[in-house]
């Protein structure tokens, strides 16, 4: 047995005479093969969603103004949820209560026409837009979503108030 582990590797070798963290003679080996890291726990309310890469939180105790909601997910370490895609919207779906709008992180505060999100990230031409929307009043340049899910509106950032979503990332 001596000549073959010459031979081998010494992983290989290794893996041969001790297994996985387990003791041979006076030999005590350890599996040092790297785990699986594990995130910190999210923060109370937050439903994670690994394949997009973020979690939500649903405030639905009081409805607020657009820029309010904004604040208060930046107090809590957080976005307004950016809802950027199809599949992003179903997630909120499944946070937010059935009857209930709620602020998103998109806005058109720049140039009134270009609609961007709170973390400046550009957006592109296919953000899920309800039917009609969205809409180019001149005072509706912050996003919502409406409450059965049918997509995104165009609203009045300090007149509208409603409750609203924050994201973080994981």
């Amino acid at each position: 047995m001596a000549a073959l582990l010459v031979s081998l590797p010494l992983q290989i070798a290794c893996q041969i005479m001790c297994g996985t963290n387990s003791t041979n003679n006076n030999l005590n080996c350890f599996d040092n093969t790297p785990s699986f890291q594990q995130h910190a726990p999210l923060s109370k309310g937050y439903v994670a969603f690994p394949d997009i890469g973020r979690a939500f939180k649903s405030y639905h105790d009081k409805e607020v103004t657009w820029d309010e909601a904004r604040r208060r997910c930046i107090e809590n370490g957080a976005n307004l949820a950016v809802i950027d895609s199809l599949t992003t919207q179903d997630y909120i779906m499944k946070v937010k209560p059935a009857m209930s709008s709620a602020h998103v992180g998109i806005h058109r505060f720049f140039n009134g026409e270009e609609w961007t999100s709170v973390k400046n990230d550009p957006l592109v031409s296919s953000l899920p837009w309800a039917p009609y929307e969205p809409t180019y009043g001149a005072d509706e340049n912050c996003a919502f979503m409406w409450m059965d899910g049918r997509g995104l509106a165009a609203g009045n950032c300090y007149k509208n108030i409603q409750h609203f979503i924050c994201e973080i990332p994981i």
